[in-house]
């Protein structure tokens, strides 16, 4: 849990928990972004979503934020939206059936995706957004969103 940990609570403390947001150079001027964090997962559902096999960096997002906000934009006072929104546990589509489970949305992007099979024989298992879900990060969870965060909430992958 130390690194999804690290992450979150450095980006607590770089916006005030939230509270500030954070400027970023982008589009030849700055943009303000917020960051918003849920309140951890309750332990019922924790352990719940923990029978389903989720990997375990995921859930120790939960654990710190249930559902995130990131990259709220707005640039020069017009409000762009969410560029990245990390699902919470009532949003997540587990069934018995379903291999792929969405975990967060990209704005005009489209839906990122747990792939449960290939977690389950430890192989890439998150996979690239909207119509390139057919596609697999060579890296875990945390890594993408470290990178999403580095990479000021842009396609860091089409670089």
């Amino acid at each position: 849990m130390t690194e999804i940990k690290q992450i979150i609570n450095g980006i607590k403390d770089i916006t005030k928990n939230g509270a500030i947001p954070i400027n970023i150079i982008n589009f030849g001027g700055i943009m303000k972004s917020n960051f918003y964090f849920h309140n951890p997962i309750s332990k019922k559902d924790l352990n719940s979503l923990s029978q389903k096999k989720l990997p375990e960096e995921y859930l120790n997002f939960l654990e710190i934020s249930n559902g995130a906000i990131l990259f709220d934009n707005e640039f020069k006072g017009v409000p762009l939206g969410a560029a990245c929104k990390i699902y919470s546990s009532s949003d997540l589509k587990i069934t018995g059936t379903i291999q792929k489970v969405p975990i967060l949305l990209l704005q005009d992007i489209g839906e990122m995706f747990i792939d449960l099979n290939r977690y389950k024989k430890n192989i890439e298992y998150l996979s690239y957004p909207g119509i390139e879900a057919d596609k697999y990060f060579s890296f875990s969870f945390c890594d993408w969103l470290e990178k999403y965060i580095v990479s000021s909430g842009n396609e860091f992958w089409k670089w």
